[in-house]
């Protein structure tokens, strides 16, 4: 079953924006939800708080006074330094702060908002305990629909301020729902249960630990995407900020380890593509000043994707390759780009392929590439298996001293012999070897070719 977080949240119609949940609370970037009133902004936000059971801060930024924050000012006994008189909803101990009706507030309160949002920091001091900070707002542009309702008072956010939100997200109205998904929020209103199996500490920490492979894996291929990805839209949207530039680089690891988590239990593996899509329509920050063109913004992450060669179809290439050595190199090397479930049948239809000298020690070599894949699936796995357990059981060369007057066994010290001790497949050599001699193979012209066979494998494979 797929880790889906809305749907366990009772929210339904927003499973294409878990991923950005996911990525904002395991980055804990600041977060800003985009919608029409009564589109569940808050329900949202005030469900995820629940269950990850922090302290938690609602304020309406159209209401509130710069002391509802922090408190009143008073002077130390020393007249130096000041102190605050905080009430229980003050921000000092929160976790979790949610500022409703954003692009309401005073200008002079917004100004203030600035380093609580990205900097966790009141008056210069740091706000300890905070992690989350997120903010909701209804649109403050009125849409080329005629008919689309404008909000009187909800003004564009500061582009200062709304540079300072990680995530700038567009949320489904009721009209943007499908009918199944409309009558589950009707019968949840009926019931109003809320009973979540959502263990949503383990899905960030998951993510966490996953952004740590990520950037591994794509940190220099995905600097140059948001190279180009930022040239493009300055010459679309106009200015982007230095922070939004490292902002965008973050966010779009984060977004894509998000979706690697949320798929784990279906063993699918989505595309550093999915994850660009999906990123770039909800981290600009000019999403809170107007309405912006998507199809425009999506042409543009295309030529991106293609300039910084992340655009390839994997799945096709490995597809198009006809003979199986270089098809199962291609798709050992290209694990992380691939879907599961061409991986897994790439891998045994390969092999399979294969002349039968060479089937074991592929299977040996591609069981140990795969093995710590968590996109591997049981099966593969076990028909792996069916060879490796020939080779891994015989790695010792006294288990065959009994055999030391048998020509064949002395042909396989021979060849052992022969390679320097710093060539890591001397070992696996060996247990292959072993493995075909305890199968009872006679004919001492196939060692030879075994020999051969398995080290242009290894250098083949994983050189």
């Amino acid at each position: 079953m797929k880790n889906d977080i809305t749907k366990k949240l009772n929210i339904y119609g927003w499973d294409h924006l878990d991923p950005i949940i996911l990525a904002s609370l395991a980055s804990e970037y600041p977060m800003l939800l985009i919608g029409k009133h009564g589109s569940a902004k808050s329900y949202v936000l005030e469900r995820l708080a629940k269950v990850l059971n922090y302290s938690y801060r609602f304020y309406n930024a159209s209401l509130i006074n710069y002391d509802d924050l922090v408190g009143i000012p008073v002077p130390d006994e020393t007249k130096s330094t000041l102190n605050y008189i905080s009430s229980p909803n003050s921000i000092w101990n929160a976790e979790v702060v949610f500022i409703d009706e954003i692009n309401r507030t005073r200008p002079e309160l917004q100004n203030k908002l600035f380093p609580i949002i990205y900097d966790k920091r009141v008056q210069g001091i740091d706000l300890k305990s905070l992690k989350y900070r997120w903010a909701a707002m209804n649109p403050s542009f009125i849409s080329e629909d005629e008919e689309d309702i404008n909000y009187l008072g909800a003004m564009p956010l500061d582009p200062a301020l709304a540079d300072r939100f990680a995530f700038i997200v567009n949320v489904p109205t009721w009209e943007e729902l499908t009918d199944s998904d409309k009558a589950l929020v009707l019968k949840d209103s009926l019931t109003n249960e809320f009973n979540p199996s959502l263990d949503l500490i383990s899905l960030i920490n998951e993510t966490k630990e996953e952004y740590k492979k990520v950037v591994e894996i794509y940190k220099d291929s995905a600097t140059k995407y948001i190279i180009s990805l930022v040239s493009l839209l300055n010459g679309a949207i106009g200015y982007i900020s230095a922070r939004r530039v490292n902002i965008l680089l973050n966010t779009l690891l984060y977004t894509y380890a998000a979706q690697i988590v949320i798929n784990r239990e279906e063993k699918k593996r989505p595309t550093f593509k999915d994850a660009a899509y999906i990123h770039i329509q909800n981290t600009l920050s000019i999403y809170a000043e107007k309405e912006v063109d998507r199809s425009m913004i999506l042409n543009i992450c295309d030529k991106a994707l293609k300039l910084a060669d992340l655009d390839k179809d994997y799945n096709a290439m490995a597809s198009q390759i006809k003979d199986p050595v270089k098809r199962l190199k291609f798709v050992l090397e290209n694990q992380n780009n691939l879907s599961a479930q061409l991986m897994n049948d790439v891998v045994v239809d390969s092999i399979a392929e294969m002349k039968p000298e060479l089937r074991r020690g592929a299977s040996y070599i591609s069981y140990l590439k795969l093995r710590s894949n968590e996109f591997s699936h049981a099966s593969m796995i076990e028909t792996l298996c069916e060879e490796v357990r020939k080779v891994i059981a015989f790695g010792h060369r006294d288990e065959s001293t009994h055999y030391s007057s048998n020509s064949l066994i002395n042909k396989i010290y021979e060849l052992v012999d022969s390679i320097p001790n710093d060539k890591p497949y001397k070992k696996p050599l060996n247990n292959i070897l072993y493995s075909y001699f305890r199968d009872g193979l006679e004919d001492s012209k196939s060692y030879d070719k075994i020999y051969r066979n398995f080290i242009d494998l290894w250098e083949d494979l994983l050189c």
